[in-house]
């Protein structure tokens, strides 16, 4: 039997990848209250055109979009109106690595870990006329 060499190749360790937890709806439809983003974050440098997380505040890791434009580079979050144009050293200062993955959760309770709801029929009161 033979395989594909992509089947060798090794996908990264954890020591390259990185998980940021996304704590609002900036990002959605792509990352939802609850999802994670998995990252590069052993190569914090502009790769291309696409999403990022930036450390906007020390210790606070946020996932953003990133586009580089004449001017330098414009970064937003989705579901905002506004974005701001930066130089390539600011980039360069709060880039922590591009996303190359998400762990999106559709049970955000799970992740909290609460117990399973059935979403087996609920009884229904009968009523008799």
């Amino acid at each position: 039997m033979t395989t594909t060499p992509a089947l060798h190749t090794p996908m990264g360790s954890p020591d390259q990848i990185g998980f940021v937890r996304i704590y609002d709806m900036n990002m959605a439809p792509a990352f939802r209250r609850g999802d994670y983003a998995a990252y590069r974050k052993d190569a914090p440098i502009f790769i291309a055109d696409g999403q990022y997380v930036l450390e906007t505040l020390p210790g606070s890791y946020s996932v953003y979009r990133v586009q580089r434009t004449k001017d330098g580079f414009k970064i937003w979050q989705d579901n905002t109106n506004t974005f701001q144009t930066v130089s390539t050293d600011t980039l360069a200062s709060i880039n922590r690595g591009i996303v190359v993955g998400a762990f999106l959760t559709f049970d955000a309770g799970f992740m909290r870990g609460e117990p399973v709801v059935s979403a087996q029929r609920v009884p229904v009161m009968e009523t008799t006329l």
